[in-house]
């Protein structure tokens, strides 16, 4: 569009101006120019090689294009420039995550939040390397820590409830209030013009209609765990519907 144009004029003027191609790599970024921001950027870096946030779009660049060692590099570079960025340390604890180089990214992740005790991302971070490394209870309390932070986040207390199974000590008590927590959660978020469409009677004894929905209910271990609760449900008192989506 005219951004596009009004960077390749300024560039025809004058190519070796450091911020034009960091916006212009930033702007390849975002359309998923991939090879189009990298080059973008390592022409920003040549011309000014002190220019931190142009070595971030090249490492992020790279990252897509499936290069996360050299992406490590890259962000590495933009470190030593700007060592207190926490959100530069963040980038790098996510490259070294996909390289499974777990004990480095907690102890990324354990940076990021000295810097900044209410980054999120880095709460969360700090869950999967402590969980990947096999510290499940501390891997917990991270992602609590996570989902305080970023009550919205569905995804984060459903994860939650999936990594209660594996902790010692966690009762079945616990998993329900759990489960119902995240059930009040999903209900809040429910618009109460939609609420009210419900028109289902209040009659104990009415037919309950239930569903169940999830993109598992194929050749996945949840099908397994649903199969003889469905199995045991009362027909004659319920409807079931189930959706695979």
């Amino acid at each position: 569009g005219a951004a596009r144009q009004a960077y390749e004029v300024a560039l025809s003027l004058d190519c070796a101006q450091p911020y034009v191609l960091y916006n212009y790599a930033n702007l390849a970024y975002q359309l998923s120019e991939w090879t189009k921001a990298r080059q973008l950027a390592e022409e920003a870096v040549r011309v000014k090689p002190d220019f931190a946030q142009a070595y971030v779009v090249l490492s992020n660049a790279l990252d897509e294009l499936g290069a996360p060692e050299a992406a490590l590099g890259q962000i590495e570079q933009a470190i030593q420039l700007m060592p207190a960025h926490a959100s530069m340390l963040a980038n790098r604890g996510m490259l070294l995550q996909r390289l499974k180089r777990w004990e480095d990214a907690e102890d990324q992740a354990r940076a990021v939040l000295a810097l900044d005790p209410h980054h999120a991302g880095a709460h969360e971070a700090l869950s999967l390397a402590l969980m990947r490394q096999g510290f499940r209870a501390e891997s917990l309390q991270a992602l609590e820590s996570a989902i305080s932070l970023q009550p919205e986040r569905r995804d984060l207390f459903s994860r939650l409830l999936c990594a209660l199974n594996f902790v010692e000590g966690v009762g079945a008590e616990e998993l329900f209030h759990k489960h119902l927590e995240f059930g009040q959660r999903q209900e809040a978020l429910v618009e109460p013009a939609f609420r009210g469409r419900n028109s289902s009677s209040l009659d104990p004894k009415r037919k309950l209609v239930l569903g169940f929905v999830s993109s598992d209910l194929t050749l996945h271990p949840v099908t397994v765990f649903l199969l003889p609760l469905l199995q045991e449900l009362d027909r004659s008192r319920c409807l079931v519907n189930v959706y695979s989506t």
